[in-house]
């Protein structure tokens, strides 16, 4: 039980290395018009993360990353859309690019049963995604990505472990852009250890590629996750800090006429 006020614990959910060999869901014991958002599902291709970043507690909950079939996530595809007429669905993978050649495959599939579907999905900066597959991507559907970039500082981005460079995330924004699939970016303030010029860099990264940026999706503050590598580092946070940081960020993008999501600023912070 969580107490008010206070983070959340993690807790390590069982393995499960084949989930082809698991049933999806059919949806077929209540109404889903019960529901505000019933013209759209919930869909997963994935678990887990191929990445290691130093906040995340996602290799905690789920240590192994594994992909289901293609074929069989094309059969969930076509089954909500002959049983309940679903054609937007939103992928929950906390990224659809961890393998790259599953998901070529599933795009090649959706496009040449011309299947008429809609999708989002989160997604991790790659240098090694070409035009071709996010072309692609585009033409099998895809809509909108959720893409964690978390802060614009090399320094930071280093401590985060994140695994990809300014250069990398600058040419991925460009990329995406540049073949028209839409994109969302989240942030990170106030990570361990942030200086003053390190928080400065990352808006004025935003300020230099707001072209190629269509959204920003959310920020946070940086939110100590038990089990994960930089909750080591809370004594080095001033929370308040934190808050304060995520004003001026806020106040930012309202100045550069930066669109945002309202509702996701400061959304992780406790109650």
């Amino acid at each position: 039980t969580k107490k008010k006020g206070s983070y959340p614990n993690v807790i390590k959910a069982p393995s499960i290395s084949d989930i082809s060999s698991l049933p999806f869901p059919r949806f077929t014991s209540f109404s889903l018009t019960d529901y505000d958002y019933h013209d759209r599902l919930p869909i997963q291709f994935s678990r887990g993360c191929i990445n290691r970043c130093a906040f995340c507690s996602e290799r905690i909950l789920v240590p192994q990353y594994v992909t289901r079939t293609p074929t069989q996530v094309i059969q969930e595809l076509q089954y909500h859309f002959l049983k309940h007429g679903i054609s937007i669905f939103v992928f929950y993978d906390s990224l659809i690019n961890g393998n790259i050649p599953a998901l070529e495959t599933l795009c090649d599939i959706i496009i040449t049963k011309q299947l008429n579907i809609h999708w989002e999905a989160q997604c991790c900066i790659r240098n090694d995604m070409s035009r071709e597959l996010v072309s692609k991507m585009k033409r099998a559907g895809c809509f909108n990505l959720f893409i964690g970039l978390e802060s614009a500082s090399a320094a930071v981005l280093k401590r985060m472990n994140k695994g990809f460079t300014l250069t990398e995330a600058r040419s991925f924004f460009q990329l995406l852009s540049a073949e028209g699939l839409h994109f969302e970016i989240s942030l990170i303030t106030n990570y361990p250890g942030e200086t003053e010029n390190e928080f400065q860099e990352t808006l004025q990264f935003i300020r230099d590629n707001k072209s190629s940026i269509p959204k920003i999706a959310q920020v946070n503050p940086w939110v100590p996750y038990v089990g994960t590598t930089a909750a080591q580092r809370t004594h080095m946070v001033d929370f308040a800090q934190g808050i304060r940081k995520l004003e001026r960020m806020r106040a930012f993008f309202e100045h550069e006429n930066i669109p945002y999501t309202k509702s996701y600023i400061g959304n992780l912070l406790p109650g």
